[in-house]
């Protein structure tokens, strides 16, 4: 499981921090490990981009939510 490091979103909904231990997934698969991985958007944004909702939930240990595919979302990496 990736983690994400950032800040609280400003007030205009923009985000940005750090994705560790994440992959890359193409075509529905996991292909290689990613590093210096950054990740910034917007909240607001986002929800409005929803594109797929899983099945599958995980627990965080403050709740229960499912993985949820967005569009919208800059990542830039190695």
């Amino acid at each position: 499981m990736g983690l994400f490091s950032g800040g609280e979103p400003g007030t205009n909904g923009e985000f940005s921090g750090v994705a560790k231990n994440s992959f890359l997934i193409e075509n529905g698969k996991i292909t290689k490990a990613l590093t210096e991985t950054m990740i910034n958007g917007n909240l607001g944004k986002m929800f409005e981009n929803i594109r797929e909702v899983s099945k599958e939930q995980i627990c965080f240990g403050f709740g229960v939510i499912p993985y949820i595919a967005f569009d919208g979302i800059i990542i830039s990496g190695k």
